[in-house]
């Protein structure tokens, strides 16, 4: 046996071989998991050298506080500790059930997600927001893009200071569905190419977590401010009005300049309160192709009027906008429909479904389901007949694949022949190599249509670019389960592909023309 150090106990000595084993054992067998900024997670810490942290128990676990993801494996993270502690190195803040932890700043370190044990909880913005103040300042380096639950790119990663150059705007982005993510992308590339800064919020709660999947998959910096609310009107009420507050103080914390959202209505009542430049787009600002203005959304009439600039496509009247009093010089047309602005440019990766489904057999046709948004307030009805469709499709000799709309488990377990997503993926490369869509949402259903894939949208109502697809041969509608299943038999059969290149080709994307109006 080593002659043991002056300072060193058999026990202290017993648990490095202890630790040495468990250690290998993470290495060895352990799979990585899922890990999410802002979070917290019970972590296999270890037993380290003198003043060093250390972990407790038989994995020698420890909380961590998720500080930076630098990857899907690898992140920074800040020991806690449960005794409350103060000073320069400390920041006491709780988090569960107003449980008091301490983040031992100074042990800051990086970690494998290998170490990962279980999930813990999650710290509110404001309070991560203060911890990467003190970090700043304890190590002395500039923020990228102002903090808050960032995902930077690699060459942020790589530098220790970052002074930004001085910019001429700087933009709040505020997102709300994944569609939104999609669309702006290209808007915010190059905004930021011409030395504006952007700051995106998004509303992704624990109630919908779609949207910050699809924020982290495209790797965007974002801060998640607020939730949903639920399906009652007062769930959601009440959850605007949280958000609204905490969006009024993000907006002065970040000076912001100009607003840009899909007609958000918590960051347009905000920003028309406080004298900001309102940009909004609406592509849906009536449930029916039909220009009745009893039939204007609520999200509609609660934002146009606010808007600064209000960008809409082609196929949607300006007569709609003008009787809610939005002036006619603020209505400005673009000639394509939403989706094409990040397909324009999307090349098909043709080995990325099988890489991502490797179950699926290539032989068969790949026909592919999408619930309706049955918790949004512009819903009218809420009917069982799609999920009766599916009943049916299961026991065709087809691929059949649901995209859940929220919770993915209970649609499993109801359909065990079907094929349901899990996790985000990249949607597109699915799309296009699909013999039949079948969706109750709109964004999805246009993609399909560009990749020339027959859709049956199964919406409760039709949208003024429902009808343009409809009219042009591309898109179905039925609410009706017979029809649907008869609809589905006849457009397997059926090619779309050549019609939906001659429509999608006479189509404009011009983003310096957005860029222009933001700024």
């Amino acid at each position: 046996m080593e002659k043991f150090q002056k300072n060193e106990t058999f026990e202290e000595n017993k648990a490095f071989n202890e630790w040495n084993e468990v250690k290998k054992e993470i290495d060895f067998h352990k799979k990585r998991k899922y890990f999410k900024q802002g979070q917290i997670y019970f972590v296999s810490v270890g037993q380290n050298i003198g003043y060093e942290i250390y972990g407790k128990g038989e994995e020698f676990l420890r909380p961590v506080l998720v500080f930076r993801k630098l990857s899907k494996d690898m992140f920074i993270g800040i020991p806690l500790t449960s005794n409350k502690k103060d000073g320069y190195f400390y920041y006491t803040f709780s988090y569960k059930n107003d449980k008091l932890s301490t983040a031992l700043l100074s042990q800051i370190r990086n970690f494998d997600a290998k170490r990962i044990k279980y999930y813990s909880g999650t710290i509110d913005r404001y309070t991560f927001l203060e911890i990467e103040k003190k970090v700043a300042d304890i190590f002395k380096f500039t923020l990228p893009n102002g903090g808050g639950y960032t995902h930077q790119n690699s060459e942020q990663r790589n530098n220790t200071e970052i002074i930004p150059q001085k910019t001429q705007k700087i933009i709040l982005f505020d997102m709300d569905m994944p569609k939104w993510v999609l669309f702006f992308n290209p808007i915010i590339k190059r905004l930021k190419e011409l030395n504006h800064k952007v700051i995106i919020v998004s509303r992704g709660g624990d109630d919908y977590s779609e949207l910050n999947r699809v924020l982290d998959l495209y790797n965007l910096e974002y801060i998640s401010v607020g939730e949903y609310g639920g399906a009652s009107l007062e769930g959601k009420l009440k959850a605007s009005i949280d958000r609204q507050t905490k969006l009024m103080e993000i907006i002065k914390k970040y000076n912001i300049n100009v607003v840009v959202s899909g007609s958000v209505v918590d960051i347009n009542r905000v920003a028309f309160g406080v004298g900001l430049k309102i940009v909004n787009f609406n592509d849906m600002p009536i449930k029916n192709c039909v220009s009745e203005c009893e039939k204007v959304t609520p999200v509609t009439r609660l934002t146009a009027p606010f808007s600064s600039i209000l960008f809409k496509p082609f196929m949607v009247d300006n007569e709609i906008f003008e009787k809610l009093g939005v002036c006619k010089t603020r209505i400005k047309n673009y000639n394509f429909i939403d989706p094409l602005i990040w397909l324009k440019n999307f090349k098909i990766d043709e080995n990325y479904v099988k890489k991502e489904l490797p179950f699926i057999d290539e032989k068969k046709p790949i026909v592919v389901i999408r619930e309706e948004e049955f918790k949004a307030s512009y819903v009218q009805n809420q009917y069982p007949f799609l999920y009766e469709v599916i009943e049916e499709l299961q026991n065709w000799d087809i691929n059949l694949i649901i995209i859940p709309r929220y919770e993915a488990k209970p649609i499993q377990e109801k359909f065990k022949k079907a094929i349901v997503l899990q996790k985000a993926i990249i949607l597109q490369n699915l799309l296009a190599k699909s013999s039949l869509f079948i969706g109750g949402g709109g964004t999805i259903n246009i993609e399909a249509c560009y990749f020339g894939v027959p859709v049956i949208s199964t919406r409760s109502f039709i949208s003024h670019y429902d009808k343009f697809l409809i009219d042009n041969e591309l898109m179905w509608h039925s609410n009706n389960t017979k029809e649907i299943i008869n609809l589905a038999k006849k457009l397997l059969k059926q090619n779309t592909k050549q019609k939906s290149k001659e429509i999608f080709s006479q189509m404009e994307v011009d983003i310096e023309m957005f860029v222009k109006e933001i700024v």
